[in-house]
């Protein structure tokens, strides 16, 4: 009888499957981006001319608004496939991830304060810049925290913490919430394009697949886990 531990290589392989289901959709994203989103602007385009055209009180001007709303709503959907789907540079740039942290919790105080969540950050003192884009970094901690004050609900809270570890040479961001948490059986799909557990308009299923591929392409590594509510765990390499 022989027994040999395998978790890292069903890892390696789960993120590899993951990453070539990105690829394929990625392609496909740039390929229809175009063809979709010229019929939109042409839609926009009409919208506002007949609401121009309608009286003020016209009844049609609910309906128009409705059809504008759907509108920029897929076209918004089209955008976050090509932030993916766009082509991938070798990232040299290197930004100070605490100085990020509080001006994206500063930013979201708002926002999290009418839902009635709590969210603060947690800083293990002082940290070396990371080997990462800024503006990847921001549209990663601003999908994450969004996220999670959605899945806080009423009277949750929402953490966002910073650390270094000499052993890894990482610097980590980790960002948790009091929320129900993230079933095992949902871990493996829940960067895959397009899925969501939000109700039907609440969300495209988009969010953590871009933060996925930005994760990816400036060379950290993400892993999730649920402890009180989910937790989203990002090492970045500390500059050298």
């Amino acid at each position: 009888c022989s027994i040999r531990e395998n978790t890292s290589e069903k890892r390696m392989l789960a993120k590899l499957q993951r990453t070539e289901k990105l690829s394929a959709v990625g392609k496909l994203a740039s390929g229809l981006a175009h063809e979709i989103n010229n019929p939109l602007g042409t839609i926009l385009c009409y919208v506002r001319l007949l609401q121009k055209s309608l009286s003020r009180d016209a009844a049609a001007h609910g309906d128009l608004e409705v059809i504008e709303r759907q509108a920029k709503r897929a076209h918004g959907i089209v955008r976050e496939m090509l932030d993916y789907a766009r082509p991938k540079t070798e990232q040299t740039a290197s930004c100070d991830l605490q100085e990020l942290v509080g001006r994206n919790v500063a930013l979201f105080s708002v926002q999290a304060e009418k839902k009635k969540v709590a969210l603060y950050s947690d800083s293990a003192g002082s940290l070396p810049r990371i080997s990462a884009d800024e503006s990847a970094v921001e549209q990663i901690l601003s999908n994450l925290i969004l996220n999670a004050i959605d899945a806080a609900g009423e009277e949750g809270w929402v953490r966002v913490a910073t650390s270094y570890s000499e052993e890894t040479g990482r610097v980590y961001l980790e960002v948790s919430d009091s929320g129900p948490g993230i079933a095992e059986e949902q871990k493996h799909q829940i960067f895959d394009p397009f899925y969501s557990t939000k109700d039907v308009g609440q969300g495209t299923g988009l969010g953590l697949t871009v933060v996925y591929g930005l994760v990816q392409e400036n060379g950290a590594d993400i892993e999730v886990s649920t402890e009180t509510g989910a937790v989203f765990s990002i090492g970045f390499r500390a500059e050298e």
